[in-house]
């Protein structure tokens, strides 16, 4: 993964929106991220490293949120 898509997780706390990263990759290298399971869909929009935790899931909503 792009070291500029995993500084993002690691800012927000493990959760970004697919606005903020594809603003840092392709919509083909998000798409491919997304089907390898290296990026996780928790909420509409908002993605996570790896599994989603119950924590992982309320960061999401709370950034979806704003």
């Amino acid at each position: 993964m792009n070291k500029d898509i995993e500084g993002l997780f690691v800012t927000q706390g493990g959760v970004a929106t697919s606005g903020q990263i594809l603003k840092l990759i392709t919509r083909y290298q998000f798409n491919r991220l997304v089907d390898s399971g290296a990026i996780e869909r928790i909420w509409q929009g908002i993605y996570c490293v790896g599994e989603p935790t119950d924590e992982l899931r309320l960061k999401g909503l709370d950034l979806s949120c704003g």
